[in-house]
Order: structure tokens, then C-alpha cells, then sequence
């Protein structure tokens, strides 16, 4: 039975990397912006405005939202497969679409890992090494304020710190998945 390992945490702390260093898949994304150097196969599936139009007409997506003058969303039927994957899978999701997770899948195949943030000029240091412009970096920064909102919240976060190396972060979560 499958399992699926969310990451959730401001921009900057990490989540892509961890996840990305653990190996498992990710359950696919719909979205219409364009392919990424560094998307990973099977990570995103790209479509038009148009189309992504008709699926939200279709009630495919389990949830969606505009960001950056862009569409994302996540598939239902996506979303049913994972418990059935012969794997883990894992999803990068922002604090609303956890709670949201739980509702398409059963909850004691979901471990959901939260990223905290470091302090702020560490988190700028990241944000400006990785070439986001210096408003949305602001933007970014006032995230910060869901690290106070995921440890009062009702989801059961495993809460990861990642102040020193990827890798240290890395074996955080490999130790608590053991």
C-alpha cells in the first residue's frame, strides 16, 4: 500500500531539496506554466489555460489555485491511485492542502513533515542565493508566519529544522521514516 510524505514550510527552508534527496516520487501536478530546468520528470503535467479551464469545469482537480499569473492543481483520480502505488509518494504542499489531503486520503498513510523556518537573515541569505527578486523576497519572508500557525494547528506534523546542512535535514526525516 502506498504511502505519500508531504513537505510543507516557507520558501527557502528546503522542502524541494529534502524531498528531492529522499528519492520517492512525486504525485503529479497540473499546471500551466511552462517546463522548469530543474522540473523532474512526471513532476508536473503541463497543459494550456484552456485546458486546465476544462478540468476544473470536469471537477478533476481535488484542488487548484492561480499563483503568478499561473493555474495549479492536483488531480483527484491522481490523488486516489497513490494508496495503491507499490511506493511512497511525495507532495510539496502549502498548509491549506494538508488539511485538504487528509479529506482524499486516508490519514494513516499520510506523513506530513513540516520544514521551520531559520532566522531571518538566514532565510533571505537562501532566498537571494537561489535569484528571487528583493519583493518577493519581502513576500516570501512574511511566510515565516505559518511556522506559528502549523505547531497551533490540528494536523499532526513531524516538525524538521534545517539550520545546518541539506543533508542533516535529510537524515531528520529518514530517521523519523525509519
Amino acid at each position: 500500500m502506498g504511502k505519500i510524505i508531504t513537505f510543507t514550510g516557507a520558501s527557502g527552508t528546503g522542502k524541494d531539496t529534502i524531498a528531492r534527496s529522499l528519492g520517492f516520487p512525486y504525485i503529479t501536478s497540473t499546471t500551466t506554466r511552462p517546463l522548469r530546468e530543474d522540473d523532474r520528470p512526471g513532476e508536473y503535467e503541463l497543459v494550456s489555460h484552456e485546458d486546465f479551464n476544462r478540468l476544473i469545469n470536469r471537477n478533476a482537480f481535488a484542488w487548484w489555485q492561480p499563483f503568478a499569473d499561473e493555474l495549479y492543481g492536483t488531480k483527484v483520480d491522481y490523488l486516489k491511485a497513490a494508496p495503491e502505488a507499490p511506493y511512497t509518494s511525495v507532495m510539496i504542499l502549502i498548509p491549506e492542502r494538508v488539511r485538504d489531503l487528509r479529506e482524499f486520503v486516508p490519514v494513516d498513510l499520510i506523513t506530513s513533515f513540516y520544514i521551520l523556518s531559520p532566522d531571518s537573515a538566514e532565510l533571505r541569505a537562501r532566498l537571494e542565493k537561489r535569484g528571487d527578486r528583493a519583493e518577493k523576497i519581502e513576500r516570501r519572508l512574511q511566510e515565516r508566519s505559518w511556522d506559528e500557525q502549523a505547531m497551533r494547528s490540528d494536523i499532526p506534523y513531524v516538525f524538521i529544522t534545517n539550520n545546518g546542512t541539506i543533508d542533516e535535514a535529510v537524515e531528520q526525516v529518514k530517521g523519523y521514516l525509519k
